[in-house]
């Protein structure tokens, strides 16, 4: 079985990034509006437009993103608080079986010295923002199809060079 692709044009994802970073420390929480390509049932597409503003009249809802700011783990016995990764955790897990026909973008946010190199992984989308401070981005996409899968993730071309 093919992955799901997840497709995101640009305004959108510049949107999800700004409620990323605005909110930084804070787990920010959004909903997705969109259109699921019936003639490629592996697909979901957000198009141009706010994701703040209520586009449910307009688009459907196929999705829900938040960010993960921070993860909390343990190294050799002691729980620590290290920088957020792209994962799903028991809830949003729980919440995708519940509501199979929606998708969940998990956003990932750590300040970093200075910009790497960035990989090549089909299911991240990865770059950098920062005002002063320079921030890393992952963003990685998850569905459930007979059990939780992810996502392959896309973003104009143009859009990955903007935050590179």
């Amino acid at each position: 079985m093919e992955p799901a692709k997840i497709q995101v044009q640009a305004i959108p994802f510049e949107e999800i990034l700004r409620s990323a970073y605005e909110t930084l420390k804070i787990e920010c929480i959004g909903s997705l509006f969109g259109e699921r390509r019936e003639r490629f049932p592996n697909s979901a597409t957000l198009e141009d437009g706010s994701i703040r503003a209520d586009w449910s009249l307009l688009y459907d809802n196929i999705g829900g993103y938040h960010l993960h700011p921070t993860t909390r783990k343990k190294i050799n016995g002691v729980r620590v608080t290290s920088p957020g990764r792209v994962y799903l955790s028991k809830l949003d897990r729980k919440n995708l079986r519940d509501d199979p026909e929606l998708i969940e973008m998990v956003v990932a946010l750590r300040r970093v010295k200075e910009k790497g190199k960035l990989g090549e992984n089909p299911f991240l989308i990865s770059g950098y923002v920062g005002d002063g401070q320079t921030y890393r981005f992952d963003v990685g996409g998850y569905y459930y199809s007979r059990r939780i899968r992810r996502a392959v993730m896309q973003v104009p071309g143009k859009v990955l060079k903007i935050f590179s």
